[in-house]
Protein backbone atom coordinates (compact mmCIF):
# COMPACT_ATOMS: atom_id res chain seq x y z
CA UNK A 1 0.00 0.00 0.00
CA UNK A 2 1.48 3.55 -0.99
CA UNK A 3 1.49 6.25 1.35
CA UNK A 4 -1.29 7.89 -1.27
CA UNK A 5 -3.33 5.00 -1.24
CA UNK A 6 -3.38 4.78 2.65
CA UNK A 7 -4.50 8.52 3.21
CA UNK A 8 -7.22 8.37 0.02
CA UNK A 9 -8.24 5.19 2.42
CA UNK A 10 -8.97 7.49 5.66
CA UNK A 11 -10.33 9.93 3.54
CA UNK A 12 -13.14 8.16 2.34
CA UNK A 13 -13.65 6.50 5.72
CA UNK A 14 -16.39 7.96 7.21
CA UNK A 15 -16.09 7.03 10.85
CA UNK A 16 -12.79 8.92 11.19
CA UNK A 17 -12.02 12.38 12.91
CA UNK A 18 -12.21 15.57 10.80
CA UNK A 19 -8.72 16.12 12.29
CA UNK A 20 -7.85 12.79 10.43
CA UNK A 21 -9.23 13.89 6.99
CA UNK A 22 -7.95 16.93 7.38
CA UNK A 23 -4.51 15.46 8.06
CA UNK A 24 -4.62 13.29 5.19
CA UNK A 25 -6.30 15.86 2.35
CA UNK A 26 -2.80 17.68 3.69
CA UNK A 27 -0.48 14.99 3.11
CA UNK A 28 -2.25 14.00 -0.42
CA UNK A 29 -1.67 17.77 -1.54
CA UNK A 30 2.23 17.47 -0.05
CA UNK A 31 2.41 14.00 -2.35
CA UNK A 32 0.99 15.66 -5.57
CA UNK A 33 3.13 18.80 -5.59
CA UNK A 34 6.33 16.64 -5.08
CA UNK A 35 5.41 14.48 -7.68
CA UNK A 36 4.71 17.79 -10.07
CA UNK A 37 7.92 18.99 -8.91
CA UNK A 38 10.06 15.96 -10.03
CA UNK A 39 8.13 15.86 -13.14
CA UNK A 40 9.11 19.48 -14.54
CA UNK A 41 12.96 18.47 -13.18
CA UNK A 42 12.63 15.00 -15.14
CA UNK A 43 11.07 17.35 -18.68
CA UNK A 44 13.58 19.93 -18.06
CA UNK A 45 16.27 17.57 -18.10
CA UNK A 46 14.53 15.95 -21.16
CA UNK A 47 14.86 19.22 -23.10
CA UNK A 48 18.17 19.36 -22.37
CA UNK A 49 19.41 16.12 -23.63
CA UNK A 50 17.22 16.42 -27.11
CA UNK A 51 20.08 18.49 -29.16
CA UNK A 52 22.74 15.88 -27.77
CA UNK A 53 20.35 13.02 -28.59
CA UNK A 54 19.41 14.50 -32.39
CA UNK A 55 23.37 15.08 -32.91
CA UNK A 56 23.97 11.49 -31.90
CA UNK A 57 21.00 10.13 -34.39
CA UNK A 58 22.79 12.12 -37.08
CA UNK A 59 25.89 11.21 -36.61
CA UNK A 60 24.79 7.14 -36.23
CA UNK A 61 25.43 4.89 -39.79
CA UNK A 62 24.72 1.84 -40.57
CA UNK A 63 27.35 0.15 -38.82
CA UNK A 64 27.89 -0.43 -35.17
CA UNK A 65 29.66 2.35 -33.20
CA UNK A 66 30.80 2.18 -29.99
CA UNK A 67 30.13 5.03 -27.24
CA UNK A 68 33.82 5.52 -27.23
CA UNK A 69 33.53 6.42 -31.17
CA UNK A 70 30.66 8.43 -30.68
CA UNK A 71 31.49 10.57 -27.78
CA UNK A 72 33.74 13.34 -29.86
CA UNK A 73 30.41 13.94 -31.64
CA UNK A 74 28.63 15.49 -28.79
CA UNK A 75 31.89 16.14 -26.41
CA UNK A 76 31.02 14.41 -23.45
CA UNK A 77 32.25 11.00 -21.24
CA UNK A 78 31.99 7.61 -22.70
CA UNK A 79 29.41 6.97 -19.70
CA UNK A 80 27.76 10.08 -20.66
CA UNK A 81 27.26 9.28 -24.54
CA UNK A 82 26.37 5.40 -23.59
CA UNK A 83 23.55 6.57 -21.44
CA UNK A 84 22.55 9.15 -24.93
CA UNK A 85 22.60 5.95 -26.98
CA UNK A 86 20.46 3.57 -24.72
CA UNK A 87 17.50 6.08 -24.68
CA UNK A 88 17.97 6.25 -28.60
CA UNK A 89 17.74 2.63 -28.32
CA UNK A 90 14.65 3.03 -26.19
CA UNK A 91 12.86 4.97 -28.20
CA UNK A 92 13.70 2.58 -31.11
CA UNK A 93 15.62 4.99 -33.13
CA UNK A 94 18.36 2.77 -32.67
CA UNK A 95 19.77 -0.53 -32.05
CA UNK A 96 22.29 -2.36 -30.19
CA UNK A 97 24.86 -5.14 -31.08
CA UNK A 98 28.29 -5.91 -29.37
CA UNK A 99 31.36 -5.29 -31.33
CA UNK A 100 34.81 -6.66 -31.03
CA UNK A 101 37.48 -4.23 -30.38
CA UNK A 102 41.30 -5.65 -30.75
CA UNK A 103 42.99 -5.61 -27.58
CA UNK A 104 39.84 -4.49 -25.72
CA UNK A 105 37.63 -7.15 -26.65
CA UNK A 106 33.45 -6.68 -26.59
CA UNK A 107 31.94 -3.87 -26.49
CA UNK A 108 28.28 -2.70 -27.03
CA UNK A 109 28.11 -1.07 -30.17
CA UNK A 110 25.11 1.19 -31.84
CA UNK A 111 23.69 2.11 -34.85
CA UNK A 112 20.40 2.99 -36.52
CA UNK A 113 17.74 0.97 -36.49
Amino acid sequence: MTNREFFEAIVSNTSLSAEMHEHAEKEIARIDAANEKAAAKRAEKAAEDQPLLDALTAALTSEFQTASDLKGVIECSVQRTSSLCRKLVKAGIATVGDVKIPKKGMQKGYKLA
